[in-house]
C-alpha cells in the first residue's frame, strides 16, 4: 500500500503499485507529491520513489544529437 499526500490537506491511499503508477502517469501524483515512507515513519518526496523515477525517465524528451561539424570556412564581418 502506498499513503500519497498529493497535496497539502489532499490524502490518497493507493493498494497497488500499478494503481500508483496509474496515478502518476494521470497526473494526479506530481513533483509536489509525498509519499509515506513506513520504514522511517515519515514523508518523504515523491521523487525518491522508484516507479515515480522510470515513468519521470521515460517522459523526459532525448537529447537532441549534436552538431554537426561543417568542414568550410567563412570570414565574419
Amino acid at each position: 500500500m502506498y499513503l500519497v499526500e498529493l497535496r497539502p490537506g489532499r490524502e490518497e491511499l493507493f493498494t497497488t503499485g500499478d494503481e500508483l503508477e496509474a496515478a502518476i502517469r494521470g497526473g494526479d501524483v506530481t513533483i509536489q507529491s509525498r509519499i509515506f515512507h513506513r520504514a522511517k515513519a515519515t514523508w518523504i518526496s515523491i521523487m525518491f520513489h522508484p516507479r515515480y523515477r522510470a515513468i519521470e525517465a521515460e517522459r523526459s524528451p532525448t537529447p537532441p544529437p549534436p552538431p554537426v561539424a561543417h568542414s568550410f570556412w567563412t570570414w565574419l564581418h
